[in-house]
């Protein structure tokens, strides 16, 4: 434990001796699958185990294409988006235009990482009013999901969104919110284990 988290390497080596549904041609276990490595993808790229998010990301293309899974394509995007982030330029300009090809997807996780995806690219790239707007559209998804760990994080990154286009009053609101919230479901977590 590291600042009272779990390790994410840690976690990633759980992840990966999860075994995911069986192939086949049920619904149920391409769903598993995918987010599966999804999952699998995301923490390795945020740890910097590119190996990894490599195959998982491979195993996301391969099922968008021989199983025809969107979500599969979806979240390979996703992925793909993430680990332009890191690069800038060109590279992240091209994962931005096919993200905004797709339509919106209808799988709560999906749709708040496809919002998120789009603010985080569009806020490296100087444009803070659509980064603002996507980052917006985040919020209402985790709303609307009752997902709120994913609220306080786009409150997190519209706090950070607002304070580099130095509007700071909103920035400071923001953060607050986003920490309040945070702190609330902190204590539900922990008066839960009682």
């Amino acid at each position: 434990r590291g600042h009272g988290y779990p390790s994410p390497l840690l976690a990633l080596e759980r992840l990966q001796q999860a075994d995911p549904a069986p192939e086949g041609a049920d619904p149920a276990s391409q769903d598993l699958r995918w987010r599966h490595a999804s999952a699998l993808a995301d923490l390795a790229l945020d740890i910097g185990d590119r190996k990894t998010a490599h195959a998982a990301m491979a195993r996301l293309q391969a099922m968008a294409e021989q199983e025809h899974c969107a979500p599969c394509a979806t979240a390979l995007l996703l992925r793909q988006a993430q680990q332009a982030e890191a690069v800038g330029g060109n590279e992240l300009r091209q994962r931005l235009a096919a993200l905004t090809a797709l339509p919106e997807p209808t799988d709560p996780q999906l749709q708040y990482e496809w919002h998120i995806a789009r603010s985080a690219a569009q806020s490296i790239l100087g444009d803070y009013e659509a980064a603002i707007t996507e980052a917006l559209k985040a919020s209402e998804a985790a709303t609307q999901h009752d997902r709120p760990a994913d609220l306080v994080t786009s409150l997190s990154i519209l706090a950070s969104t607002n304070a580099s286009r130095r509007d700071l009053h909103r920035a400071i609101e923001y953060a607050r919110e986003g920490i309040a919230l945070a702190r609330g479901e902190v204590l539900h977590f922990l008066n839960a284990d009682d």
